[in-house]
């Protein structure tokens, strides 16, 4: 992997909402001048994978799209405890990326590995509002955010 490789990651185990999000993230990567390769990581059930993943499969897009699954995970967690010296630590592989928030994450720190990783959640937009606040920023900030509520 070059040292520059950027991937856009989105963690989800709702796959049927997904394509809405990289559609988005695509459009807004696509119209500002980036190239950026996107991995979509399933923490879904194989029976939601098998049912949603046709919706995502029709997703178009100008960026690579790469989908990491219920199947995928499995062969590379067969491939890693095939490389382990010791059996007794392949629980504990498994315990790592099991399907659960921090599981899904490790999965795409372990695929972009050595490269430049920007996540965004499955229900993210690349929206924002900007103010132009009088107050200065502190020596190790170089932004601010608040979170405001829908309404």
């Amino acid at each position: 992997m070059a040292e520059n490789d950027l991937h856009f990651v989105i963690p989800t185990y709702r796959l049927r909402e997904v394509g809405e999000t990289v559609e988005q993230y695509d459009e807004h990567f696509w119209r500002n001048g980036h190239a950026v390769r996107m991995i979509v990581f399933d923490d879904s059930s194989l029976a939601n994978q098998e049912k949603y993943y046709p919706l995502l499969e029709q997703t178009k897009t100008h960026n690579d799209l790469y989908y990491v699954g219920p199947r995928e995970k499995e062969q590379f967690l067969s491939h890693l405890n095939g490389r382990l010296r010791d059996k007794r630590l392949e629980g504990l592989v498994k315990n790592l990326f099991r399907p659960s928030y921090g599981g899904n994450r490790n999965y795409t720190l372990m695929y972009t590995l050595g490269g430049l990783m920007v996540s965004a959640d499955d229900d993210m937009r690349p929206y924002t509002l900007m103010e132009h606040s009088p107050e200065s920023l502190d020596a190790d900030e170089v932004c601010r955010g608040w979170l405001h509520k829908a309404g």
